[in-house]
Order: structure tokens, then sequence, then C-alpha cells
């Protein structure tokens, strides 16, 4: 799994980290139930100042990317969610202390 950190958060720049079999089954699941196949490519909000958050996946042959700044519909969410989880995205985003960077150099 990969992070890239660039604005307020606790870890700029890209991170990897990597799940056991079974939270990969448990996430497939989720894409599976949650029709990320049939969801849009993109969800904008005509907001400024949120975070965009990626996710894709590739399985059985079939690759499906998504953006969303803001306005995903909830079983998106719910993906993102997961992904977080799984990867223990929290020590990158919030840090030990709760600590974020403003800005990150790139």
């Amino acid at each position: 799994m990969e992070y890239e950190g660039v604005q307020y958060v606790a870890t700029c720049g890209k991170q990897q980290a990597r799940i056991t079999a079974d939270q990969v089954r448990d996430l497939v699941t989720k894409f599976y139930d949650a029709g990320y196949f049939s969801l849009r490519d993109s969800y904008r909000a005509t907001v400024t100042d949120n975070p965009t958050t990626y996710t894709s996946i590739v399985i059985e042959g079939r690759a499906k990317h998504i953006e969303d700044y803001v306005s995903g519909p909830p079983e998106l969410k719910r993906i993102e969610e997961a992904i977080d989880e799984a990867a223990g995205a929290e020590k990158w985003i919030d840090g030990e202390h709760g600590r974020r960077s403003s800005w990150c150099d790139r």
C-alpha cells in the first residue's frame, strides 16, 4: 500500500505499508461489496482546502482508479477508511503526538 503526505500531515512524502493476505482478502471483499468498479472515476466538490484521496485496485484483469475530493459516496468512504486502517495510516496522518505539518516540501 502506498501513501503520500503533502499537507497537514505528520509524515510528509511517500510511505509504504505491507498488509497480510487476510487483510488483502478483506479489502477485496469491501471493494466488491461497494461496487467499486461501477463508481465514477472522480468525485469533486466545489470547495477548497480539503484533502484528496486516491484509491485503486487491479484484480482479475480489471483496473480502476478513483479520485475523491471530499464528495465521494459513503461506500467509497468506507473503502478509504478500511485501507487507512489496514495500512496503519494514522501514524502518517496524525503522528504519535498529533502534530501536523502545514506544508511539506516536495
